[in-house]
């Protein structure tokens, strides 16, 4: 299974920011890489006591970059691009109107979401390459 690191993650976000529709985040940055760090490793090793299948890590990518703002701004964008990043690597495909992406991720940053229903919604819209 392949995993996002933090160069990875930043190197993301660079490249988030040079697209015209994101030219808003020219100047922003991460400001919490350690914290990034430990939502990586959640990810990568799973929650303490339980082995997490690849969509449970996938709902942890997303909820705690767009939940704990671990870049001054692009947090939701960056959240999801990360998600979507992360599933396609290993070989799943998100299918879902840009309404129904947008939605899911703005109940996330209300902090309406818990990790089963971002699951849940994940499992709901996948595709299997």
């Amino acid at each position: 299974m392949w995993f996002p690191d933090l160069q990875f993650i930043l190197g993301t976000f660079t490249l988030l920011k040079e697209l015209p529709e994101c030219s808003d985040l020219i100047k922003d940055k991460c400001v919490n890489p350690n914290g990034l760090n430990g939502t990586l490793d959640k990810v990568k090793f799973g929650l303490p006591f339980k082995k997490s299948t690849y969509i449970e890590k996938a709902s942890i990518l997303i909820h705690d970059i767009v939940l704990y703002h671990y870049f001054t701004d692009g947090n939701k964008r960056i959240g999801f691009l990360s998600m979507v990043i992360f599933l396609k690597k290993n070989g799943k495909i998100i299918s879902a109107s840009e309404d129904e992406k947008v939605e899911f991720t703005l109940e996330i940053a209300r902090g309406k979401s818990s990790l089963e229903d971002i699951s849940s919604w994940i499992f709901g819209h996948l595709n299997i390459e």
